[in-house]
């Protein structure tokens, strides 16, 4: 690695789109600001691999539009987003029932309709639902809706009137790919986030890859600013930075965006208690798709038939992410992490074969991403951490304050750039 000056203004360390953020908003007030990432690229747990001229994020990820810090932080028309249909196909009973959003989707009214997944009470549950939305802002850690930081998604759902079929058939497989855990117990104030971006945006693939959101802050930066392959193993209440090469680094104010499991590495008298929901995401391949592939998020509506909860033909929906003529589906397993990824295709398998036929036997398996720190857990009751700023020197942010989110973490990054700013620190 080549030297790295020992004094710059701010050091921030891990450039996922937290650092990124902090840092670029540092830069832009001149600011003379270093970022440092332990990996060989950026991005932290937004990342896309390239493979055979197949796009493969790490898990299944989306951009939703609404975001109020994204819609600041990104340009949208160069990320050349591609939206999902709002609403799903669910299988149950032997086939895909369509489940749209009709103001969205009219041509999907009758078959909505007439899938049998919901009932009348449904219906008045789901205007319930959207009357609990409207005060609701995506810009807070915590709710103005105390009740909902204290009460489970699940008991929620209930509370609204929802009914046992729906739950079981909707929610349940929808959340689960959401929140990657299966009773839910996430509070429901971050049901009614995910809820409020849905209503309110779109969720959408950018054409290069979810890799093109930190990649698009990274530009942002001069290239000598940024350094990765560059491991951090300890930082001082005087903001003093530690490197692996035995590399000390002095800056007036340090950053530690980097996830609550490194923070605690970095900063051992920092008692972080974090959870982690886990998931792991298989990606198959094939030289053409199944007939009458649904061009829509796949939800299982069995909770009991198998581990995956969601799944997606992304070539549909962002033809950028396969060569032309091949089909890509992805496959999310919430919780579930093999101890090979021969594990987890065989899972996966006997579940699309349910959905589609015998044609999954001749899918090629492309890449599987077990991923052990997926997102932030938020049961009921959770409260963020108590602090931002761990030293007059040290600050931290990430999505781990909540709502873990790519919100969470843009939003939290903007808080800690203006704190620091408004002390002068230029």
């Amino acid at each position: 690695m080549t030297s790295i000056r020992n004094n710059p203004e701010v050091i921030v360390v891990g450039a996922g789109l937290a650092g990124l953020r902090c840092a670029g908003l540092l830069h832009e007030q001149g600011i003379d600001v270093l970022l440092l990432e332990r990996r060989d690229q950026v991005g932290g747990r937004v990342r896309t691999d390239l493979i055979d001229g197949f796009r493969l994020d790490h898990g299944f990820q989306v951009l939703q539009t609404a975001y109020p810090a994204a819609q600041r932080a990104f340009d949208y028309a160069a990320l050349e987003l591609r939206p999902f249909p709002a609403g799903a196909y669910v299988f149950t009973e032997g086939r895909f029932q369509p489940f749209f959003d009709p103001l969205r989707h009219p041509e999907h009214l009758w078959g909505t309709l007439r899938s049998g997944l919901f009932g009348a009470r449904d219906l008045f549950a789901l205007l319930k639902l959207g009357r609990r939305l409207e005060p609701f802002s995506m810009e807070r850690t915590e709710s103005d809706d105390s009740e909902a930081d204290r009460t489970t998604t699940r008991t929620l759902l209930e509370t609204l009137g929802f009914s046992e079929t729906f739950i079981r058939r909707f929610w349940q497989p929808f959340l689960r790919g959401v929140f990657l855990e299966t009773p839910l117990e996430t509070r429901a104030a971050k049901f009614f986030f995910v809820m409020k971006a849905f209503r309110e945006g779109e969720a959408a693939l950018p054409a290069r890859g979810m890799q093109a959101l930190p990649d698009q802050l990274a530009a942002r930066l001069p290239a000598e600013n940024i350094r990765t392959g560059c491991t951090v193993t300890r930082v001082e209440p005087d903001g003093t930075v530690q490197l692996q090469d035995g590399t000390t680094l002095r800056p007036r104010i340090t950053v530690l965006a980097v996830d609550a499991a490194a923070a605690t590495r970095l900063w051992p008298d920092w008692k972080l208690d974090v959870r982690w929901n886990q998931s792991t995401t298989v990606y198959f391949a094939a030289d053409s798709e199944p007939p009458d592939m649904p061009d829509a998020l796949l939800l299982e509506g069995d909770p009991d038939a198998g581990p995956v909860a969601t799944a997606a033909a992304l070539h549909r929906i962002a033809p950028s992410y396969a060569p032309s003529g091949s089909f890509l589906l992805a496959a999310t397993m919430p919780g579930f992490l093999p101890d090979r990824p021969e594990m987890a295709f065989e899972a996966a398998r006997p579940q699309l074969r349910r959905w589609f036929g015998p044609v999954v036997n001749h899918w090629q398996p492309l890449a599987c991403y077990p991923i052990r720190h997926a997102l932030p857990a938020e049961p009921a009751s959770w409260h963020p951490p108590a602090q931002y700023r761990l030293s007059k020197n040290v600050w931290c942010c990430g999505d781990y304050f909540g709502p873990a989110s790519i919100q969470g973490a843009l939003w939290h990054a903007e808080r800690v750039a203006e704190q620091i700013l408004a002390e002068g620190h230029a």
